[in-house]
């Protein structure tokens, strides 16, 4: 399964990243470092997100 975190180099982040990525793909979201970058205050930043990353779980 191909899960998005948002976040993913934040400490919450990191451990949940760390758990799933045994068993899922992981892809990574946040401002900076991340597979994909993302600036969670701009809508149009966040439909981007999704357009690049394409089908993920929800």
């Amino acid at each position: 399964m191909r899960i998005l975190v948002i976040g993913a180099n934040g400490t919450v982040g990191k451990a949940v990243s760390k758990e799933l990525a045994a068993t899922h793909e992981i892809i990574s979201a946040g401002r900076k470092e991340a597979d994909i970058t993302v600036d969670i205050t701009s809508p149009s930043s966040i439909a981007a997100m999704y357009e690049q990353v394409g089908k993920v779980m929800r």
